[in-house]
């Protein structure tokens, strides 16, 4: 009979671990051991290294902070007075004005005063200035210079300045000869007033001739060759202006009625160099061919300079080769 198995089995179930409380977990993570580096012997903390003489090095820099004594970095206010007074004997000058504004490159005509004014650290005296011509290079110096200690004023007086286009202005402080401080060169642009200034010189002239032909009729030679002299000025001015405005016709008939003027007035220098610029405006092709009236012209007045070169007591009589000019205009020079 087989024997019955038995119901008695030994239960080999293993018991569920039960969750930790929190509370319990922290002390028990506190007291848990330590571990050891060897059997038997204890653990030692490693401690960080430090270097030798870093806390006696720290504290005797501390020290020494401590006992040095706090200085400012200051100037003391000695060398502060010396250097303000170094500073002071710079030589400096600038420009404050021209014609009244503050600077401007322009334009300024050249028939009106150029009024230059401003400062610097010496005496007026001490100031020197210019304005050139950029090209062809030509320099005018001031007319007249005034100012006090630290302020100075330069004038270029009316038509002082004979050109017109780009020009600069120059100041600078003056010692002994020596520079001593100077303003960069201001570039200007000096123009004229041609309509204004063309047709007071037209008239002028025409007054002078006339005064000078009544004066020739009465014997009065010398007061005649005055105002044909003047008369000649004037109409050279004008012939100038013409070229200026690349009017090279009219150019020729001024110069052509200025030497007209200038042969009636005996004076022979000025006459030749009038002529001079009509022959170049010739040789330069700005005449044009079909002018005949001012090549005939030319001819004749070619002609009366050389019979005056050289030639003395001309105001004793008439010159009848020169003929008087039109009183009404140049056109019958």
């Amino acid at each position: 009979m087989a024997k019955k198995r038995s119901t008695t089995a030994v239960k080999t179930t293993k018991k569920k671990s039960k969750p930790i409380p929190a509370a319990k977990q922290t002390t028990k993570a506190k007291t848990a051991k330590k571990p050891t580096t060897a059997k038997g012997s204890k653990r030692t903390t490693a401690k960080p290294a430090i270097k030798k003489g870093v806390k006696r090095a720290t504290a005797r820099s501390s020290s020494r902070k401590a006992s040095r004594p706090k200085t400012s970095m200051a100037v003391p206010a000695a060398k502060k007075y010396r250097s303000r007074v170094v500073a002071e004997d710079v030589p400096s000058i600038q420009i404050q004005t021209i014609n009244g504004a503050a600077p401007r490159p322009g334009p300024f005509p050249h028939t009106a005063d150029i009024v230059v004014s401003g400062t610097a650290s010496e005496d007026f005296t001490h100031v020197d200035g210019s304005i050139t011509k950029v090209s062809p290079p030509t320099t005018f110096a001031f007319t007249s210079r005034t100012g006090g200690p630290t302020t100075w004023t330069l004038t270029w007086a009316a038509n002082t300045i004979t050109t017109t286009g780009a020009h600069k202005l120059g100041v600078c402080l003056t010692n002994n000869q020596t520079v001593t401080d100077r303003i960069d060169p201001l570039n200007i642009t000096m123009t004229a007033n041609h309509h204004h200034e063309y047709a007071d010189l037209e008239l002028k002239s025409s007054n002078e001739m006339l005064a000078a032909d009544s004066r020739w009729v009465l014997g009065r030679r010398k007061e005649s060759a005055e105002h044909f002299s003047r008369a000649g000025r004037f109409r050279d001015r004008m012939g100038s202006i013409s070229l200026e405005r690349q009017h090279f016709e009219e150019a020729a008939e001024d110069w052509l009625s200025a030497a007209t003027c200038f042969v009636r007035a005996c004076a022979f220098e000025p006459a030749a160099t009038i002529l001079v610029q009509v022959q170049k405006l010739f040789a330069e092709g700005r005449i044009p061919p079909e002018r005949v009236d001012l090549i005939r012209a030319l001819r004749e007045r070619e002609e009366q300079i050389q019979a005056l070169k050289g030639k003395e007591g001309c105001l004793s009589g008439p010159t009848s080769d020169a003929g008087s000019p039109n009183p009404n205009g140049k056109r019958g020079a």
